[in-house]
């Protein structure tokens, strides 16, 4: 037990310590005093845009209105609590903007060090930093950790959920302390309301796992029920947080962002599974043996579910107008379809293919992980997914850090089946020793990208 928990917190020590580097270098010499940090990351305009134009002065302004904030309307689409909690900071403690920012890339490195940390309880310690490291090379990540955005301290929550859900909420202290803990993730960014039913989903599984396509259900019913009703009671807090600040804006987010919010938006979906679909090709290392594993045990239904997976995918992207726009469809994945602008009917054949890889890829983590994870995981995703529907921008930076984070824990879970426990080095179900090159691959790649959307202004 002590060499596996020395193992976790190297894990995560090494991964946070890499993105503390990575931003210290970034900024050195910067003009941290007049609110842009320059120097190395001067060219990524869309984080410094954000930065000076949203977050830095709805923090200025609640630390002059402390401690009565107005909140009614504010420059962020986002719910307050990461703004109030910065500039609660800069006001008693006196902190610069330097501070501030040191204090945001601490959390990223929190984040990125417990995605590590989780990982390193299923895999070997070169494993966990590898499937780690993805989250560290990708732009979104990282711009978040360099200038003064919220995203990451939402992203430090949603993980934190997660593991909570996959770990299970049984106790009275547990559940209180999830009640908080998804309180305080609404209340940095009110569309991650959706983590709650990743809670939900783990009281009605359970705690155990026979394995097979389907989870066991060997609890009685009434004992499911009551599980579940109390962990209803969990999202309780979170709502109503979020109940009084959309009775209080009129809306989803304040006044001045109401342009943003949309009924639906059916471009959400396919583009979700287009990114994730891309992005799992490199954790194919680990996906493989384990699906392999799994066909020997469930022969063809493995294969047929795969099959309703992608169709599924296909759909989502028939179904919807699927090509390039201005402003709304213009980053990530969408490029792609842009640079190739084959189209049918008002739909991409780029995002058709690239939406059915991602279903069959989504069905294929599905079985190769054990019952009670499969549905946790795919919950979550079908959750996540659900909820960004409400914005009408489909933009790749909402759902690349999600999908890597689920990709890095499914991995971990998949390798770790053959490795009794993570102890061993990530051969049987894991995919071998050289299932952890995709994911470095992959992380090499993602930081030729930030580097160069840094560095290209």
């Amino acid at each position: 037990m002590g060499r596996i928990s020395w193992k976790r917190w190297l894990a995560a020590g090494v991964v946070g310590g890499v993105f503390l580097l990575m931003f210290w270098v970034a900024v050195r010499g910067a003009d941290v005093g007049g609110g842009r940090l320059g120097g190395w990351l001067a060219g990524y305009e869309r984080a410094n845009f954000d930065q000076n134009e949203f977050h830095r002065p709805t923090i200025e302004k609640f630390g002059e209105q402390w401690p009565r904030p107005d909140l009614r309307d504010y420059q962020s689409a986002t719910t307050p609590g990461w703004h109030l909690a910065l500039s609660l900071i800069r006001r008693v403690a006196g902190a610069d903007w330097w501070t501030l920012r040191w204090i945001n890339a601490v959390l990223t490195a929190g984040l990125l060090g417990l995605l590590a940390w989780a990982c390193a309880a299923r895999v070997s310690l070169g494993s966990a930093v590898a499937l780690a490291l993805p989250m560290v090379g990708s732009m979104y990540v990282f711009a978040s950790g360099g200038w003064l955005v919220p995203d990451n301290a939402a992203w430090l929550l949603v993980l934190w959920v997660l593991l909570l859900g996959l770990k299970g909420v049984s106790s009275a202290r547990g559940l209180v302390g999830a009640a908080v803990l998804l309180a305080a993730l609404v209340f940095v960014r009110q569309i991650h309301v959706w983590a709650a039913a990743v809670l939900w989903a783990s009281a009605w599984l359970g705690e155990g796992d026979r394995g097979g396509l389907m989870p066991g259900d060997a609890d009685p019913l009434a004992a499911k029920v009551n599980r579940t009703g109390r962990s209803l009671l969990v999202a309780v807090p979170a709502l109503l947080l979020l109940g009084g600040l959309v009775w209080l804006w009129g809306g989803a987010t304040p006044p001045s962002f109401k342009s943003q919010h949309a009924a639906m938006n059916p471009a959400v979906p396919l583009t979700v599974l287009s990114v994730f679909g891309v992005l799992s090709l490199f954790f194919s290392g680990y996906l493989l043996p384990g699906l392999g594993a799994r066909m020997r045990e469930r022969g063809v239904g493995v294969m047929l579910v795969v099959i309703v997976g992608l169709l599924a995918g296909l759909a989502a992207a028939v179904l919807a107008e699927s090509t390039w726009k201005d402003r709304v469809r213009d980053t990530g994945v969408w490029l792609i379809a842009k640079r190739f602008d084959w189209q049918v009917e008002g739909r991409s054949v780029v995002m058709v293919m690239l939406s059915g890889l991602g279903g069959a890829m989504l069905s294929a983590w599905a079985c190769a992980l054990g019952a009670r994870e499969r549905w946790l995981m795919l919950g979550a995703m079908a959750a996540f997914a659900a909820a960004h529907t409400a914005n009408a921008m489909a933009w790749q930076r909402y759902y690349e850090p999600f999908s890597l984070m689920w990709l890095a824990l499914a991995a971990s879970m998949v390798g770790g089946a053959g490795t009794g426990g993570g102890s061993g080095g990530g051969k049987g179900a894991g995919g071998g020793s050289i299932a952890w090159s995709g994911p470095v691959l992959l992380a090499l790649g993602l930081g030729a990208l930030t580097v160069w959307s840094a560095t290209k202004g």
